[in-house]
């Protein structure tokens, strides 16, 4: 797997390539993921490429923007659960936090 990064930092905002594709996320909200549940969004960005990810529609939560969820295995082995949306081509990621029991059985009953 090619990790390779390219990463910029503005006032406001986080933004980096992973593996051809661009994220982003405001600075304080990845600070207030690191601090609450321990996963920075950098790093919560491999879940994107976890050959075994499931990904759904957020309708409960896609008030003001289509927003989507991703559960999936970081490089590590830890089981994430990511919001997101997309805005201009970019994955803006909103949270992370560890996987729920339930969302570790869906993930594991797809193989």
């Amino acid at each position: 797997m090619n990790n390779k990064c390219c990463y910029t930092l503005s006032m406001n905002d986080h933004n980096w390539t992973r593996q051809g594709v661009q994220f982003a996320c405001g600075t304080s909200k990845r600070l207030s993921v690191l601090r609450k549940h321990r996963i920075d969004l950098f790093d919560a960005s491999a879940v994107f490429f976890d050959p075994f990810f499931l990904s759904d529609y957020d309708a409960g939560h896609s008030v003001t923007e289509d927003r989507y969820r991703i559960v999936g295995k970081m490089q590590d082995g830890r089981l994430l659960h990511v919001a997101y949306t997309i805005r201009a081509d970019v994955v803006r990621l909103i949270t992370a936090r560890k996987a729920t029991p339930k969302e570790g059985e869906l993930y594991e009953q797809q193989y």
